[in-house]
């Protein structure tokens, strides 16, 4: 049986090993220290494992390690949930550190929490208007970018939903690199989760992080690229969105997919989750191949 008074925390990591050590000693501080650290060694060619095996010596806190043949950061996560012996969990990245009192406010909201909420959203550093809009409320994840124009926040997720939705064909059988997103999109047959403006998440933006070659990632895995627009597009059906707001987002992913399916050189009718929107956008996705280039 799966604890619910504790919390595990994901992490995969290959390399930035003076990163992750940032995090351990946010992790140290916690002021309630009833969690699982599980982290994931993507095949890192930093001696991660020497680190993390010192940090198991201070006894200072739960550690699960577990290193991999590298395989990308969502197979490292699929990995993860093996060693999962709680209820919920969240991922911290490697380069990114939470607040003394994260897993503190984590676990209250996990007391409180109704049977129709699969898990929680918090901001990722500072809350501003566009999340102020949105407190307490019930919403899927894709309508935090849709509808309320917020791109990263953390969430905390009912382990059984992971479980259950985490399956092999979310991946591409020779590219490491698949969207989050595509797991996430999964989750909106299942319930909805709750925005808890409350600080518990620091992100660290770093140079050479998955955000910030974003496009460069795409080119490099088409098929996982793919799979997210379409994934994309049909949660778009979903949500709960006007419907002129629907339209315009689903036009984004139309244009976002023909150009990429132009510079690929990929049979847009082949891919595309609907062929008349993809000939009506055909002309000014011309324009949007620049993104890529």
């Amino acid at each position: 049986m799966n604890d619910s008074n504790k919390v595990s925390i994901i992490t995969t990591v290959y390399n930035r090993k003076a990163m992750i050590q940032k995090l351990y000693n946010s992790l140290k501080e916690q002021k309630n220290k009833n969690f699982d650290w599980v982290v994931i060694d993507d095949g890192s060619t930093e001696n991660i494992e020497k680190l993390v095996k010192k940090w198991k010596s201070e006894n200072i806190i739960n550690i699960k390690f577990k290193r991999v043949q590298n395989g990308g950061k969502m197979r490292a996560y699929k990995i993860a949930l093996s060693l999962l012996e709680t209820e919920y969990s969240i991922v911290v990245d490697s380069d990114d550190v939470l607040t003394t009192n994260a897993v503190e406010i984590i676990l209250k909201e996990i007391k409180t929490s109704s049977e129709n909420e699969i898990g929680f959203i918090f901001p990722r550093n500072e809350v501003n208007a566009k999340w102020n809009r949105i407190h307490r409320k019930n919403i899927n994840i894709i309508e935090l970018k849709a509808k309320y124009g917020i791109i990263e926040s953390a969430i905390v997720i009912n382990n059984a939903i992971l479980k259950q939705n985490f399956t092999d064909d979310i991946f591409s059988v020779n590219e490491k690199f698949v969207s989050e997103e595509v797991l996430y999109n999964k989750f909106i047959e299942y319930g909805k989760f709750k925005v808890i403006l409350k600080k518990i998440y620091i992100s660290e933006y770093q140079l050479d992080g998955l955000t910030n070659k974003i496009f460069e990632l795409w080119l490099k895995n088409p098929e996982g690229t793919l799979k997210l627009l379409n994934s994309r597009y049909n949660a778009l059906d979903k949500c709960q969105l006007s419907i002129c707001k629907k339209v315009i987002e689903k036009a984004k992913v139309i244009l976002n997919l023909n150009a990429f399916c132009m510079i690929k050189n990929k049979n847009i009718n082949e891919n595309t989750p609907s062929i008349i929107f993809s000939l009506i956008m055909y002309m000014p996705s011309i324009l949007v191949k620049k993104r890529f280039l």
